[in-house]
């Protein structure tokens, strides 16, 4: 029975040494060859592992040495800072630790022993070691399926995080080796004893699982924190181009919008920078028979009106003139809704021109275009504002409406 538990206590030695290195070369990027990691390593932990098995360490020292050992082993290893490394060597150590001490209760129960002799006494100690050797090695298992490496990698990307995270573990490793070591057995029986020493390891799971929820919940906020700014910065900066450019682009002097190459080069700028965008042409119907028919200072009325609806429905994204009936809008959104909910704003209070206007017989209309934000980031600056274009014309050909409108009343 001995030699057996004896040879799973190497085996398993060996195999949560292999599990726990290459789970961290998982996260890390190795500085040496796999082989060489884990051929060294396991000389080490074997010592580490085996020597409180053969000599009378007590309790506590065991664990210090362990903590130690692997945070000089991550350190020379992976050349990562002391503290990333200490963070790692206290969660595998803690989390071993806590595994033994509800092992060992476990055994205490069913035995009906003291926690103290299943701690010292040769076999027993061997046998709860296994145990917990397997059960660490299973839980790293499940650790790397339920925990993807980017949120690991968030995790340890913020310094303030881990400083959290290891004064947290501290603490609740504190708690579990003073409960652990506290010797009742003059005061209650065994069996109370051994679901204490239980309780005592579900409280420190619950702890460990706690401290590093709150660690990655702080460096995930930390993480949007940093996002908002960066997105301030590239507004700024974006507002700082757009006045450059109005020193050498001068807007168009009748609508005061900007022109062409300032839209596109909006667009050229969400691109780059993967901003959630989206693009509306509109179009002016029938300004060709207003100024015709009416002169153009009715024309000029005509398009002063739906520029100002325009700009209204669309009063933070950037508008450019094209040409005398055509527009570009250009905004940035998380709505998706927003560019076709203003869209058809416009359309439907440019219809209403008309009816205030007493003394001229014109309808009024617009056709559109909209590329939204769900499309824009498959597509080209180009190709953005050619599909809002063809879009705009496919709407004038479903309304079956040639560019003319005709004036009211004038079959009679």
């Amino acid at each position: 029975m001995t030699e057996l538990t004896g040879i799973a206590f190497i085996t398993l030695i060996l195999l949560y040494n292999y599990t726990m290195f290459k789970y961290i070369s998982y996260i890390y990027p190795i500085t040496m060859p796999m082989s060489t990691i884990l051929i060294a390593t396991s000389i080490i932990n074997i010592l580490v592992y085996v020597i409180p098995q053969a000599i009378e360490l007590g309790n506590t020292l065991p664990v210090a040495i362990t903590l130690l050992s692997y945070t000089a082993q991550f350190r020379y290893f992976y050349k990562k800072s002391w503290g990333l490394c200490f963070f790692g060597a206290i969660v595998f150590t803690i989390n071993m630790y806590v595994i033994g001490v509800v092992v060992a209760s476990v055994i205490g129960y069913l035995y009906q022993s003291p926690i103290r002799i299943v701690r010292h006494v040769g076999w027993i100690k061997l046998l709860n070691t296994v145990a917990s050797l397997g059960l660490a090695t299973l839980q790293i298992h499940f650790v790397r399926v339920a925990f993807p490496k980017d949120k690991i990698d968030l995790l340890l990307s913020h310094k303030e995080s881990i400083h959290l995270a290891c004064k947290t573990l501290l603490v609740v490793f504190l708690y579990v080796i003073i409960m652990a070591n506290i010797d009742n057995s003059q005061y209650a029986d065994y069996t109370r004893i051994a679901v204490l020493h239980m309780k005592v390891g579900v409280v420190s799971i619950v702890g460990i699982t706690i401290a590093l929820a709150y660690s990655f919940m702080f460096a995930s906020l930390n993480l949007e924190l940093r996002q908002f700014e960066t997105y301030k910065l590239l507004v700024k900066q974006e507002e700082e181009r757009i006045t450059e450019l109005n020193a050498i682009v001068h807007k168009d002097s009748f609508t005061d919008l900007y022109l062409r190459d300032v839209g596109m080069e909006r667009i050229d700028f969400y691109n780059q920078h993967k901003l959630k965008y989206y693009a509306v042409f509109i179009d002016i119907d029938g300004l060709k028979f207003v100024n015709d028919t009416f002169g153009h200072n009715e024309g000029d009325y005509y398009i002063l009106s739906v520029v100002e609806i325009i700009k209204r429905h669309f009063a933070t994204a950037l508008i450019s003139r094209l040409g005398g009936d055509e527009f570009l809008i250009v905004g940035s959104s998380d709505d998706v809704y927003e560019p076709t909910r203003n869209t058809l704003a416009v359309y439907g209070e440019v219809a209403l021109i008309s009816d205030y206007v007493t003394d001229k017989d014109y309808d009024t209309s617009v056709s559109y275009g909209i590329v939204n934000i769900d499309e824009t980031p498959r597509l080209s600056p180009d190709e953005v504002v050619k599909l809002a274009d063809e879009r705009m014309y496919e709407f004038k050909k479903d309304k079956k409406k040639e560019r003319s409108v005709k004036a009211i009343g004038r079959s009679s």
